[in-house]
């Protein structure tokens, strides 16, 4: 399956949450999911926002003051589509973090089978897991720790509703988990990497590569023939070009949200 830019920014829409009161607004120039029943940063995010420049600075205070006045988290992704360009520094210029960047990036799922890196194993996330994986994911990031009751929600629900599609892993080395990452199973033939982290610790062993490969060969089990990945450019990019993932010309995401570590 061929992925054009939209197709990949359209997962980033369809794998958010909805809760029965989220309020949707997709429009082409404006896209965000805004939920007055919580105050999670998965339950209100602005996706996309094409805006005009003498406008710009007020519409971002408008949005953040209605979510501050709510006590509520807010996530805020610029793709490039996205205006104005610098849209990312005048967010991080109204106080809103960025937690980081993504490289649009896609394959097949069929990968050759091989053994896992020694004393390596890699476990699905059951309900006696949340605790380990929730400890392991704000480790691994860094996330704060007010991230890690919704993670633990997420990840309880994901266990409990296998229709929403979502799977979680464990990277254990030597009987000691090190890792962590998610996928999420569209009713098409997309599956989303997501959310794979290893403890610094641990990292240029391969533990990262074989939660990869792990998952796309879940993927593939699961009859899903196409996996797409948000890559940092930096880390888990270089990865997922040696496994044979392919960069979509333009898809780049800077990622916000009031979650990201200090000084990110």
């Amino acid at each position: 399956m061929s992925l054009d830019l939209e197709a990949l920014y359209r997962v980033l829409f369809d794998s958010t949450e909805r809760l029965p009161d989220t309020e949707v607004i997709d429009r082409p120039d404006w896209i965000q999911l805004r939920t007055p029943s919580s105050k999670r940063v998965q339950h209100n995010k602005v996706l996309r926002a094409v805006l005009d420049e003498k406008n710009v600075d007020r519409v971002i205070a408008e949005v953040l003051e209605d979510h501050a006045e709510r006590g509520a988290a807010i996530a805020w992704s610029v793709d490039s589509v996205s205006q104005p360009r610098d849209l990312s520094a005048r967010l991080l210029a109204a106080g809103l973090p960025r937690l980081g960047e993504g490289l649009g990036m896609h394959r097949s799922t069929d990968i050759a089978v091989v053994d896992l890196p020694s004393g390596v194993r890699i476990a699905h996330v059951g309900l006696d897991d949340i605790v380990t994986f929730v400890d392991l994911t704000c480790r691994a990031w860094p996330r704060p720790r007010t991230f890690a009751s919704m993670v633990g929600d997420w990840v309880r629900k994901s266990i409990e509703r296998p229709e929403l599609g979502s799977y979680h892993f464990i990277a254990y080395c030597d009987d000691e988990p090190v890792g962590t990452a998610s996928l999420m199973l569209f009713p098409s033939n997309i599956a989303y990497m997501r959310g794979a982290a290893v403890l610094p610790e641990f990292r240029g062993r391969g533990i990262y590569t074989a939660l990869m490969r792990r998952r796309l060969a879940y993927c593939a089990a699961e009859g899903r023939d196409t996996a797409i990945i948000w890559a940092n450019p930096d880390t888990s990019a270089p990865v997922a070009r040696q496994l044979g993932f392919i960069e979509v010309p333009g898809a780049h995401v800077s990622f916000h949200d009031t979650h990201a570590p200090y000084g990110a």
